[in-house]
């Protein structure tokens, strides 16, 4: 086996393979600027705690509308939205229906699959939408403050990608595991540009989109307003103005008012901002929100019944073991992807966006399709 995936870098081999020597050449120096950037980002985070300030600000953030019952209802739409789409290629396409045969999935199938994922999370805002009247950015779609998303998300791929690939290796080598995939087996087994390109799409697009939408919006976002909710409401959800943060890690912004205390605060509130940590202020609207985009139209004054809310940090551990053990049958990877997980979730309980999970998500499979490709140009250059 060993023998087979030895191939000897020559001149010649290279000279012959034009496109070899520039994939080589490119891949040496994105491994170079990864290496670069990553000590930078750790530097940068050493000097962070050194001088006390925490790695990463929790903004303050609105509880979570959604219950288990809209849970269910959102696996129900992705699981039915991925039979429809594949099931529609195969109509329609002289393609055939793969993933049945030696555990192999075509990659147009899979692509098609994951065009379903998309459908289902729109399908899924509207439903939270016309229940909840919550906008995207409740979800995690946040928009507000995109250049601070990017920084957070740069960083944290930068700091996390090779430790991830650190621990893969680690378990590749010391426990004799192989990362197996059947969308990348089928990518490698094909070795068109079709199925390749098909397999980036599906693999840096349209699977982590799904992924953190699922993982990290629905279950840990459901998981987070677990102590700011009755049991009926931790089943059937409710929205915002039906809640309380009595029992909550909630963060006091005015002192209490009015004859139920326990309820009413003075309109000071978190004002959305660029800045970190945000920044508090008492002149600002009743009608604002702590991410920008909370405001339910049943409820005028939303936030002199709820306080600026720090989510608990138990979920982002719990949806990073869900993640990585959704994995399992991958061999052992699941190991690293747990850590890479709760790197996510906490991550998401910081931003309450999905954008900076998003992008390390997006980098981890960016890259590791960009090596696959390189794996393909080594053998063809070795027949």
């Amino acid at each position: 086996m060993n023998d087979k995936q030895t191939i000897e870098l020559t001149p010649e081999l290279l000279e012959q393979n034009p496109a070899l020597a520039l994939a080589l050449s490119a891949m040496s120096l994105l491994v170079i600027a990864l290496l670069v950037g990553s000590l930078a980002s750790w530097i940068y985070l050493i000097a962070r705690v050194r001088r006390g300030q925490p790695l990463l600000e929790v903004e303050p953030c609105a509880p979570r509308v959604w219950g288990l019952a809209d849970l269910a209802m959102v696996a129900v739409l992705i699981v039915a939205c991925q039979i429809f789409f594949a099931t529609l290629y195969a109509r329609f396409s002289s393609g055939e229906m793969q993933g049945a045969v030696n555990g192999q999935v075509s990659a147009a199938v899979a692509a098609f699959a994951s065009l379903g994922n998309i459908v289902a999370i729109a399908l899924a805002l509207v439903w939270l939408a016309l229940r909840f009247d919550v906008s995207p950015q409740h979800v995690g779609f946040r928009f507000k403050g995109w250049w601070r998303q990017l920084q957070i998300g740069v960083i944290a791929t930068l700091v996390v990608l090779p430790v991830v690939y650190l621990l893969m290796a680690a378990v590749s080598i010391g426990l004799h595991s192989e990362y197996k995939h059947p969308l990348l087996d089928e990518v490698r087994r094909n070795a068109t540009l079709t199925s390749y390109l098909m397999g980036v799409v599906t693999a840096v697009l349209l699977a982590p989109l799904a992924e953190e939408f699922l993982f990290r919006v629905m279950i840990q976002g459901w998981l987070q307003s677990w102590s700011v909710s009755t049991p009926k409401q931790i089943v059937l959800g409710a929205r915002l103005n039906e809640r309380g943060l009595e029992n909550s890690h909630a963060i006091a912004l005015g002192p209490p008012v009015g004859q139920n205390a326990e309820w009413d605060v003075e309109a000071k509130m978190v004002e959305p901002s660029n800045s970190y940590p945000p920044v508090i202020g008492s002149d600002i609207q009743a009608n604002s929100t702590v991410d920008g985009a909370d405001h339910d139209s049943n409820s005028t004054v939303l936030f002199e019944t709820y306080r600026g809310y720090t989510p608990p940090w138990w979920p982002s551990v719990a949806t990073g073991i869900l993640f990585g053990l959704a994995h399992w049958g991958y061999g052992l990877s699941f190991i690293p992807l747990i850590v890479l997980g709760i790197v996510l979730g906490l991550l998401y309980r910081a931003t309450h966006s999905i954008w900076p999970c998003f992008l390390v998500h997006f980098a981890l499979n960016g890259t590791s399709m960009l090596g696959l490709g390189l794996s393909i140009l080594l053998e063809r250059a070795k027949q």
